[in-house]
C-alpha cells in the first residue's frame, strides 16, 4: 500500500501538468478511490472504499516536512462514532476494567484487609461487581495518561453466625439472633463510582493508581432463617459519599485491581466504624 501511495505522489506533477484544474487528483483502482492533494507543502492521500453506492474512508496519510502522519479508520455497525475515534490513537485508551468482579471486605481501620471484629464480617462470602458505563483518557506523555471513568455496581457484605445488622431509633448496631439459626446475613447497597487514575502503559502491559469518589444508595440489611427472609433494616446509616484509593495492573484485556476506602462505609456517629477493602479481577472491552 505504501509503495502504491509513493508512486501516486510521484505521479501527481504529471497529472497536474496534463491539465487538471482541481487541487485534488483522483485515481480509481478496483473498488478503491484514491485522492491525492498537495497544498502549502503538505501532501495528503485519502483512500475510500466503495461498497455498492456507499463510500467509506478507510485510510488517510499526510506527508509534512518529509514526515508521515498516518490515520487508519475503523468502521463497525456495532460501535458509535465516539468509540471508533478512540481506536485511532492507542495512547488515549484507558485500561480501567469494563467489567469487574471481586471480594469486598470490611475492616476496622483504613487499609485493613477485612476481619472487622465490630462488624463480625464474613469476608470470604462478601463480594462485589461493577460495570463501567463511560470513560475517557487524556495524554500526559508517550506512555502515560490520566483516565476518568464511571461505573455502576452492587456490593454484598456478609456476617458470621447469627449476627445481623439492625437499626433502632436511628442507631445501627450488630445484633445476635437467639430464636433460630441464621442461614445467611448480609447488607447490600448500590454504588456509582467515578475513578480518576494516572496510568502507565507500554506494549500490552499497564498499571494505574489514583482515587475514586463513590456514591452509595439502595442500602438494606437482610437475613434468612431456613427459607424465610427477613429485612432487619432499610436504613443502615450508610455514608452516601465515600473516597477510595485505587490501583490496578494488567496485560492485554486482563486486569487485577485493588481498592481501599479511606472514609467509613457507615456514619460513625450512628453506626460501627468500618472501611471497605476490595480486590478482584476485571476485563477491558
Amino acid at each position: 500500500m505504501k509503495r502504491i501511495i509513493i508512486t501516486l505522489i510521484a505521479a501527481m506533477p504529471m497529472a497536474a501538468f496534463a491539465g487538471t484544474e482541481s487541487s485534488d487528483t483522483t485515481f480509481v483502482l478496483g473498488n478503491k478511490q484514491i485522492i491525492v492533494s498537495d497544498s502549502a507543502g503538505k501532501t495528503k492521500v485519502r483512500i475510500n472504499t466503495c461498497n455498492g453506492e456507499k463510500l467509506t474512508r478507510t485510510y488517510e496519510t499526510e506527508y509534512i516536512d518529509n514526515q508521515e502522519v498516518k490515520r487508519i479508520y475503523v468502521t463497525s455497525p456495532f460501535f458509535p462514532e465516539s468509540f471508533i475515534k478512540k481506536k485511532r490513537n492507542p495512547r488515549t485508551y484507558t485500561h480501567y476494567p469494563t467489567l469487574l468482579f471481586g471480594t469486598n471486605m470490611l475492616g476496622g481501620n483504613i487499609m485493613s484487609p477485612g476481619g472487622s471484629t465490630a462488624m463480625h464480617s464474613r469476608d470470604s462470602k462478601s463480594w462485589e461487581w461493577a460495570l463501567t458505563v463511560a470513560q475517557m483518557a487524556f495524554n500526559t506523555g508517550s506512555n502515560t495518561s490520566v483516565n476518568l471513568s464511571m461505573n455502576i455496581g452492587q456490593v454484598h457484605n456478609h456476617f458470621q453466625g447469627n449476627y445481623v445488622l439492625a437499626t433502632e431509633d436511628g442507631k445501627t448496631f450488630m445484633r445476635e439472633i437467639e430464636d433460630g439459626e441464621v442461614k445467611k446475613s448480609y447488607i447490600s447497597y448500590t454504588t456509582i463510582r467515578v475513578p480518576i487514575i494516572f496510568e502507565w502503559q507500554r506494549y500490552r502491559l499497564f498499571a494505574g493508581i489514583g482515587a475514586s469518589l463513590e456514591y452509595r444508595t439502595n442500602d438494606y440489611a437482610r437475613y434468612f432463617i431456613g427459607k424465610k427472609k427477613y429485612t432487619s433494616s432499610r436504613d443502615i446509616n450508610i455514608a452516601p459519599l465515600g473516597i477510595n484509593m485505587e490501583a490496578y495492573i494488567g496485560v492485554g484485556a486482563f486486569v487485577i485491581y485493588g481498592r481501599a476506602g479511606i472514609t467509613p462505609l457507615l456514619k460513625k456517629s450512628n453506626a460501627p466504624e468500618c472501611y471497605t477493602f476490595a480486590t478482584g479481577i476485571g476485563f477491558t472491552i
